[in-house]
Formats: structure tokens, sequence, C-alpha cells
């Protein structure tokens, strides 16, 4: 076949062959630069089999939870429509093989004779390629580029955003079932103190030294420890839930968790904080691009209002054909919309007013962060003041119960078994308070990491 073919047809072919070829490994190497994580749909949970730190715990939300599955395709779908976008510049080859026949009927020739009628059938399949090529398009698809790329760079913050905010999720129900779960043995210890006061008042009321009066208050102060207690254990099981749910879990038993390392140390100030914040926080990110997408939205309506350059090449290859075995066509061209009912216009407009929309929006969530980072950094500083005055109050408490329950034992005048219940609730209230200020000061901490932009709890 190929000594049927003029030299020039094969020298097109190999040309065009060159170019795709160039085209497409130019495509491919930019297209790999790009991609991100490979895209996977969700797999089975991964559960814990020990104990659970909270570094952990993150790790194992973002191989569960579907929102980050969500997420991740997102991005797939956005890397997929900058493909799209740059085939608007690229070579588009297709091939095809027909087979056909043909047939004519008789016709009268005007002097009463008819025509002859017949039936041809092409000798062989024909295999044709085409290949059709938009060398310049007044510069449409280098914008539609721009803008899916725009697009990608927002999916990719979404993600970003996306794990950040479930990580400070985890982080919070993490801190709140380890809570949960000191509250419980706080309750769970003072039922048993509340018991030990009320053996300390029988002994006295059997001994003649107490009335049988004195009795009342210590018993309803075990029943009121015993109903403390049992909330408690259900507020541990639903804080156990809701963590379980947060990292992806089914439900459950309830996780053995680390406690997390103290806190301390001096906090950077708060112009640090927001300047890491502009940096880091992922959706700043999405504002930028969102700012981006809608510049290049804008360049595309103003090029489509007024003249337009297209310069494009076809080539066309059917070697079985007898008749014609190549053809190509070179076309220049301007065109612009000269009357379309202010479409172009309009387009434009509302391409503007997307951009306006977008920076304005840019900068709200500029001033949001900020203020974010603020409250963030002031919850923290006074709950680190907090947990210092509640541990050193609830050593007092201690002190004072001691005490307060050597002295009725003891019978000492004036301690009556009021001052030692009133000594009790106080010891009580104080425990509590530095329980919920020692969390406190973690959740504090991973509301502050999610503010700057941090995974939670890792401090990245």
């Amino acid at each position: 076949m190929r000594a049927s073919l003029p030299a020039r047809t094969w020298w097109a072919l190999a040309l065009v062959a060159s170019l795709c070829l160039g085209h497409s490994a130019a495509l491919a190497e930019q297209a790999a630069a790009e991609k991100t994580a490979p895209s996977a749909g969700p797999s089975a949970p991964v559960e814990p089999t020990g104990p659970v730190t909270l570094q952990d715990a993150i790790r194992i939300a973002k191989q569960n939870h579907g929102s980050v599955v969500v997420a991740r395709e997102a991005v797939a779908v956005a890397q997929g429509r900058v493909t799209e976008a740059r085939a608007g510049t690229l070579p588009n080859v297709s091939g095809d093989v027909t087979f056909q026949g043909r047939g004519s009927s008789l016709v009268n020739r005007g002097n009463g004779a008819l025509g002859r009628s017949g039936t041809t059938w092409d000798p062989r399949p024909l295999p044709r390629l085409s290949v059709n090529y938009t060398l310049y398009d007044g510069g449409q698809t280098a914008a539609g580029v721009r803008q899916a790329r725009a697009g990608v760079a927002e999916s990719q913050a979404g993600e970003q955003a996306t794990l950040r905010n479930l990580a400070l999720t985890v982080a919070s129900s993490f801190v709140a079932q380890l809570r949960a779960e000191s509250l419980l043995d706080l309750r769970q210890a003072q039922e048993k103190l509340a018991q030990e006061q009320l053996d300390r008042v029988e002994a006295r009321i059997s001994a003649g030294s107490a009335a049988e009066a004195d009795r009342a208050l210590p018993l309803s102060e075990v029943r009121s420890a015993q109903v403390a207690r049992i909330q408690a254990e259900n507020d541990a099981k639903v804080a156990a839930t809701a963590l379980r749910n947060a990292m992806g879990l089914s439900v459950g038993p309830p996780l053995k968790l680390v406690q997390p390392a103290g806190i301390t140390g001096t906090l950077p100030s708060q112009n640090e904080l927001m300047a890491e914040a502009e940096k880091m926080r992922p959706e700043l990110q999405q504002a930028r691009a969102r700012v981006a997408s809608a510049a290049a939205g804008l360049t595309l309506a103003k090029l489509r209002r007024y003249p337009l350059l297209d310069v494009t090449a076809a080539y066309q290859a059917t070697p079985s054909d007898p008749t014609q075995r190549a053809s190509w066509a070179i076309g220049l061209g301007i065109s612009m919309p000269i009357w379309d009912a202010n479409v172009t216009r309009a387009r434009e407009e509302e391409a503007r007013a997307q951009l306006v929309s977008a920076t304005a929006d840019m900068e709200q969530t500029r001033k949001d962060i900020a203020a974010e980072v603020e409250q963030a950094y002031l919850n923290l500083v006074s709950a680190r003041e907090r947990l210092g005055a509640a541990t050193a109050a609830a050593d007092a408490a201690k002190v004072n119960l001691d005490a307060t329950s050597a002295r009725y034992e003891r019978g000492v005048a004036g301690v009556s078994v009021v001052d030692l219940f009133a000594a009790q609730v106080q010891y009580d209230t104080a425990n509590v308070d530095a329980i919920q200020a020692q969390y406190d000061v973690l959740l504090a901490q991973a509301q502050l990491d999610r503010a700057v932009g941090r995974m939670a709890g890792t401090g990245q």
C-alpha cells in the first residue's frame, strides 16, 4: 500500500504523527506535575488495636472519614477540567473504517429509452485518519486553562480545609472523651468519699455524740453522688461514641485514649500567629483561587465580545480510496458578534460582578481569620490562667477537707456535720473546675492550631 501513495502523503502523515506525539508528551508531563494524590475510593475502616494518641486518632480519621474521600475526588474532577480546557488548542485525531455500496435506479432519457441501473461496492474497507488542529483561538483556551487551574487550586485548598476541620472535630471529641472519663473517675471518688463521710456520721451517732438527724445530710449527699456518677457514666459513653464517629469508625466499644502531654511554653504573639494564618489557612487559599478563577472568566468574557482570530488546520488520509487518498485544509478566520441581544455584554458584566464578589469575599475571609485567631489566642491565654488558679484551689480544698474531717472525727467543738459537708462540696467543686480547666487548655490549643491553619493536635 505504501508504494501506491505519493511521497508527500507519507511526509504529511509523519509530520502529523510527530506533532501529536509531541503535544501528548508535553500534556502528560504537565498533568503529572499537577497531579496530587491518586484518586481512590473509600476503604474498609481502620480499627485501632491498642491505646490511641490524638495523632493516631487524626490519622485514622483521615483514612476512614467519607468527607476526605469527597474532597479528594473534587480535586480529581478539577484536574480533569484542566485537561478538557487544554484540548481547545491540541490536535484532535480520529479514525474510522467504512465499507459502502452505491446503487442507481432506471431513469428516462427523454426519448422513451430508459437509462441503465446498477450497484457498485467499495473494493475493500476504507480506513480513514482525520486530524483537526486549532493552532490559535484568540486566547480563549489559555484563559480557560487559567480558570481551570484556579479551580484545581481551590479544590486542593478545599481538601486541606476539610482535613483541618476534621482534625479539629476529632481533637474536640478526643478531649471530650478524656474529660468525660476524668469526670467519671471523679464522680466515683466523690461517691466513695460521700459514703465514707456517712460512715463517720453513723459512727458518731452510734457513739451517742451526734443526733439521729445528722444522718439526713450525708445520706442525701450519697444519693446525690450516685446520681452524678450515673450521669457521668452516660456522658462518657456518649463521648466515646462521638469520637468513634468523628474518626469514621462504626459503633463499637470505647477507645482507650492516651492522655496528651501538658502544654507549656510561651505563646507566639498575635502578629506572628496572624502571619502564619495568612500563609497556612486553606480558606484564604480558596478565596485567592476563586479570585483568580473569576479574573480568568472575565478575560474569557471580554475576548468573546471582540473580534477573534482563529487559525485551524485539518488533514485527512484515506489510503485505500482510489478517488481521494489525502486532503488538507488551512483556515484563517476572524469572527465577532455583531448583534446578539447584548448576550456577550451581559456575560462580561456577570463575570465582572463575580470578580468583585470574589475579591470582597477574600477580604472578608481575611478579616474573619484575623478575628478567629485573636479569639482562639485569648481563649488559650485565659484557659492557661484558669488552669493554674483551679489547680491551686483544688489543692487548698483538699487540705481543708482533710482538716475538717479529722476535727469532726475527734469531736472538736464547733465542727458540725454541716461544716464537714460544706468542705466536701467545696472540694468536689474545685476538682470539677480543675478538670474542666485542664481540658479547656487542650481544646483551646486545638482551636488555635486550626485558626492559624495547622492540623489541630499535631502542630503541623
